[in-house]
C-alpha cells in the first residue's frame, strides 16, 4: 500500500512530458533525414509527428522570435502548424495514390539535404529524399529548422514524380 502511494503521488505532481523542452542530442541534420525517409513511408502520421517539436521547445523558441504574441496565440500556432503537417503527409499519400504510386516497395535512392541561414541567423534545411519502385522515381520534400542545436521537421512534402 505504501509503493502503490508513492507511484501515485510521483504521477500527479509530474510536469506534462509535452510541456518540456527537447534536449535530444541525436537530432542531427543526418538523423533527421534519415528519420523523415523511413517515416514517410508509414500510413500513421506518429512517425512524421514524432519529427515535429514537442509544444515546449516550440513555445521557448517562438517566445525569442515573437515576444510581443501573448500564449495563447502561441498554442493555436503550435497546433495549427502540427495539424498542417498531418493533412500534407495525407494530400500527399493520395497525389501519390492517385499517380499510382506507393511506398510498399519504393526504395531508397539518395538523401540529399541543403541547409542555409536567413538574416535572422535562423538555420533551415531542405530534405530532399529519392525513391525508385520499378522504372519510376519520384521525390518527396520536406524543411526542417534547427532549433537549439537540434533538427526538426517544420514544413513541407512537396511529391513530384521523375520519370
Amino acid at each position: 500500500m505504501f509503493g502503490f502511494s508513492g507511484i501515485v503521488w510521483s504521477q500527479t505532481n509530474r510536469i506534462p512530458k509535452d510541456t518540456m523542452p527537447q534536449n535530444d542530442s541525436f537530432r542531427t541534420i543526418q538523423w533527421m533525414a534519415d528519420s523523415f525517409a523511413i517515416a514517410i513511408t508509414k500510413k500513421k502520421p506518429n512517425a512524421i509527428l514524432s519529427l515535429f517539436p514537442r509544444f515546449g521547445t516550440f513555445l521557448r523558441y517562438h517566445r525569442t522570435l515573437l515576444p510581443e504574441m501573448n500564449m495563447p496565440n502561441r498554442g493555436t500556432k503550435y497546433l495549427a502548424f502540427k495539424s498542417s503537417l498531418v493533412r500534407k503527409q495525407k494530400r500527399m499519400r493520395k497525389d501519390m495514390k492517385r499517380a499510382s504510386l506507393s511506398f510498399s516497395r519504393a526504395v531508397v535512392q539518395k538523401v540529399k539535404v541543403d541547409s542555409s541561414m536567413t538574416k535572422d541567423s535562423i538555420v533551415f534545411c531542405k530534405v530532399r529524399v529519392y525513391y525508385k519502385k520499378r522504372k519510376t522515381k519520384f521525390l518527396v520534400e520536406c524543411h526542417g529548422i534547427k532549433i537549439n542545436n537540434q533538427w526538426f521537421l517544420l514544413d513541407g512534402f512537396l511529391f513530384d514524380r521523375r520519370d
